[in-house]
């Protein structure tokens, strides 16, 4: 088969992100000719051209069928710096090798000038990595990667808490002052408050997986001792006697993503949305009851299925009871883990799902 080439131009944009990159797969196995149609979609555009708030995910998906396919078809370009990652201003050619797609990266063209004006003619780029074209969209997940989300039964047992406000009210918001006890006169300045929440349990077990830790404010030690006195620096809601609070410095945060199937089987359930409601649709961030003890790690993408329903035929001769088949209904993308738990963003919902559907393999 004669060489076809198809161009992808990515735009200049302003936009700034902690970078995200797609694993590449050096021994990925060759996707054949005949492949095409259950690795491509149909009317694969000639070009497209990258929008600020565009991510990986996005661009691959209007060209793939199944976006975290791109690593089995990505092309290393041995001349290029972190060929596996895409910059506004990059050119990502689909080309074929050998009756199989590939995808490849072409930094000629250059970024806009700080100042404002376009510079066209070739050079070395040099590219911070914050202007990667990132995985997902991060404005959605920003919040659950910097704050601490899931704690075990007995962790904030013995967590530094808060005995009162300085001025003796019952809550304290942004700029007031509080006593804590716990703190050791070497603790870290910076801390974060926290409420035990709901609790996570297996929906099939119903084994206790662990708590919800709400967020409820930033605070920093303006005085050491016991009591140490802290001053709320923002509050998502009122602190209150009791709140814990937990050194942000012990977590550890995942920015780099690499999305992909996992590398053993894995099945599982959603067990709860985060931010309230029922529903679960696009872009929600949900908890399911399996983590890097189930060999999940950030970057992971599972599906997502609705168990089909039992009903009475009433319709044929056949008549009798009938089981409905299992129906795939979306995918997500693991982005933080705990031993038991994983946080994962719905990139698609092709209707609303519930706590309690499955997550499999894709």
């Amino acid at each position: 088969m004669s060489t076809q080439n198809r161009i992808f131009r990515v735009a200049q944009t302003g936009a700034t992100a902690v970078f995200c990159a797609f694993l590449l797969a050096a021994t990925a196995p060759a996707l054949q000719a005949q492949d095409r149609g259950t690795v491509l979609r149909d009317g694969v555009p000639e070009t497209y051209v990258v929008v600020r708030g565009d991510t990986l995910w996005g661009i691959a998906g209007r060209f793939l069928r199944n976006p975290w396919d791109w690593p089995d078809i990505w092309q290393v370009n041995p001349e290029i710096e972190n060929p596996h990652l895409i910059y506004p201003g990059d050119i990502v050619h689909l080309v074929w090798v050998d009756g199989a797609p590939r995808l490849r990266v072409d930094r000629g063209v250059a970024p806009p000038d700080r100042r404002g004006a376009d510079r066209l003619q070739p050079q070395i780029r040099v590219l911070p990595l914050e202007d990667a074209v990132p995985t997902i969209p991060l404005e959605v997940i920003r919040p659950f990667l910097s704050r601490p989300q899931v704690v075990q039964e007995n962790e904030l047992d013995d967590a530094p808490y808060v005995l009162r406000s300085v001025d003796g009210r019952l809550m304290a918001g942004s700029g007031n002052r509080v006593y804590v006890r716990g703190l050791s006169a070497d603790s870290d300045n910076d801390w974060t408050i926290v409420r035990k929440g709901q609790a996570y349990r297996d929906p099939v077990t119903n084994d206790l997986l662990g708590y919800e830790a709400e967020y409820v404010a930033d605070a920093t030690i303006v005085r050491t001792g016991d009591p140490a006195t802290v001053v709320l620096n923002s509050s998502q809601q009122e602190t209150m006697a009791g709140d814990r609070l937990i050194d942000l410095s012990r977590q550890q945060i995942e920015t780099s993503l690499h999305p992909r199937a996992p590398s053993q089987q894995v099945e599982g359930h959603l067990v709860a949305r985060l931010g309230g409601g029922l529903q679960i649709g696009q872009y929600h961030v949900v908890v399911i009851n399996r983590g890097e003890s189930h060999g999940l790690e950030p970057g992971m993408v599972l599906s997502i299925w609705q168990t089909g329903e039992e009903m009475e035929d009433t319709v044929g001769p056949r008549g009798g009871k009938v089981m409905l088949p299992d129906e795939r209904v979306g995918e997500l993308v693991v982005f933080r883990t705990s031993p038991q738990l994983s946080y994962a963003l719905v990139m698609r919902s092709a209707r609303d799902m519930s706590v309690g559907d499955i997550v499999r393999n894709p």
